[in-house]
């Protein structure tokens, strides 16, 4: 089997993967990128969600994503401000090409597109290698550092290292808005919902006319209830984007996906991609659906590349489906250390920030989010205790602060994994569930420094997504 040495590789090139990419590079460490799709980006532009909602206020917008906001702004000729979801609005093929020009900026670092992960190999408590497969061979790779980026924790489940995913009671941690055990035991909705409901994200245009014409077929099952919350024209133009487009991920009734999520962790292909496909169907029905209702002022329209045409090279197509899923949640490492939802809630009522992390009496914290308390479940809303704030004349989340502690593993350190369901925030916004332990977060899986015989700087542990520098 052909072999490559590279001191650290990234598994999955969301947010969280790409910032440890970079900063790694950026440290003149050889790090090679590994992606099973042929985009970058994750959630900001792969996934569609190109209106990302938290971190909007000015001294929020630092390290890597303020300076992504930035090249955002520049490239959009219409400007950012187009929906009432968020205050960035872009097309997701500008963010992918902001992210590759950073990517090809970097001499140390290497991308590989279309590869799978087939095996780990390790000495005891450390990984030592990946086997993939790429262009149909199989590869194995030597590294001193693996990252996992990805939404999903793959090489947190492959690597057999200590995972959760799922609900977990108001006893274990004391979380006020978490289910009590009893409840998650006797309902059988946790059982049917073992995690938040992820979303096929599908792009639509409007009309010539700037409003919504009065409404034409009344929105059939299941989708019946999605316009009566805001009404159909806002429903429609809550993720507006340049270009009159606007992005079809409506939590209310709309196309959220429920059913059979088992299927997305099971590690079975087959019923991976069934699910996929039944995604890909709700969410071009739901937007059928709008476009019947409008009268024809949504159309589904195309803005993707088709999957084969993305992987060789093509940032825009007749497709109007995003290239994957929007993954609301994955599975969190068991560290030292758990972020719970008293950490990220106000200090007392009328309070615009959480609380410090102290360690020692000093601050041990390493980087700040704001996202409000969210979920994404089917039924009534959930309740969940208060995160919101008036902060600069906007209602936001209150900013909190993610504590350093989350970086250790309880192993010897050898691999950190950084995207939404664990240790420290990577992208800017939080976590969208009060149960899960985080939403945008890193984690460490085991991670081993490369050693200087490596003839390289050593990256640093904390280089992540917002208060890295660009």
């Amino acid at each position: 089997m052909p072999e490559v040495r590279v001191p650290v590789v990234v598994w999955g090139g969301g947010t969280g993967g790409i910032a440890a990419a970079l900063q790694s590079a950026r440290q003149g460490v050889q790090t090679l990128l590994l992606t099973p799709g042929p985009w970058l980006g994750g959630m900001v532009s792969a996934a569609g969600v190109c209106c990302p909602d938290g971190n909007e206020l000015s001294p929020w917008q630092t390290g890597l994503w303020g300076a992504f906001l930035r090249e955002l702004a520049r490239c959009e000729p219409d400007g950012l401000d187009h929906n009432w979801v968020s205050c960035f609005g872009y097309q997701p093929a500008t963010a992918e090409t902001i992210l590759r020009r950073w990517l090809a900026e970097q001499p140390a670092l290497s991308w590989w597109p279309g590869c799978r992960l087939r095996e780990v190999r390790r000495q005891g408590d450390r990984l030592t290698g990946l086997v993939i497969e790429r262009g149909g061979e199989r590869l194995q790779v030597q590294l001193q550092m693996a990252i996992d980026g990805s939404d999903r924790g793959e090489l947190i489940a492959l690597s057999g290292t200590a995972c959760r995913y799922g609900w977990e009671s108001q006893e274990q941690w004391g979380e006020p808005s978490a289910p009590a055990a009893e409840r998650l035991l006797a309902d059988p909705f946790f059982r049917r919902q073992p995690v938040q409901s992820p979303t096929w994200v599908a792009i639509g245009v409007l009309g010539r006319t700037d409003h919504c014409p009065a409404a034409g077929q009344p929105l059939p099952a299941p989708f019946a209830l999605a316009a009566e919350p805001f009404g159909l024209e806002r429903t429609i133009t809550y993720g507006r984007l340049p270009g009159d487009r606007v992005m079809l991920n409506w939590p209310l009734h709309g196309n959220d996906w429920h059913d059979d999520l088992e299927r997305a962790f099971c590690g079975d292909p087959k019923a991976e991609a069934e699910l996929f496909a039944q995604m890909q169907a709700h969410s071009l029905a739901f937007g059928r659906a709008l476009q019947e209702a409008s009268d024809g002022w949504l159309q589904l329209d195309g803005l993707f590349p088709q999957p084969d045409s993305a992987a060789g090279g093509a940032l825009r197509g007749p497709s109007p489906l995003a290239l994957m899923p929007y993954w609301r949640e994955g599975r969190r490492l068991v560290g030292l250390s758990t972020l719970v939802e008293q950490q990220l809630l106000p200090l007392k009522p009328g309070a615009s920030i959480a609380p410090l992390p102290l360690r020692n009496g000093h601050v041990d914290a390493v980087v700040v989010g704001n996202y409000a308390n969210d979920h994404h479940y089917p039924g009534p809303d959930w309740p969940l205790a208060a995160k919101s704030c008036a902060w600069g004349g906007r209602w936001t989340g209150t900013p909190f602060c993610i504590p350093t502690a989350l970086w250790s593993a309880p192993t010897p350190p050898t691999c950190w994994r950084p995207t939404r369901d664990s240790a420290p925030v990577i992208w800017p916004m939080g976590p969208p569930a009060c149960n899960r332990r985080s939403s945008m977060w890193a984690r460490p899986l085991a991670w081993q420094r490369p050693s200087a015989s490596s003839g390289a700087a050593q990256p640093p542990i904390c280089r992540c997504w917002c208060c890295s520098s660009s």
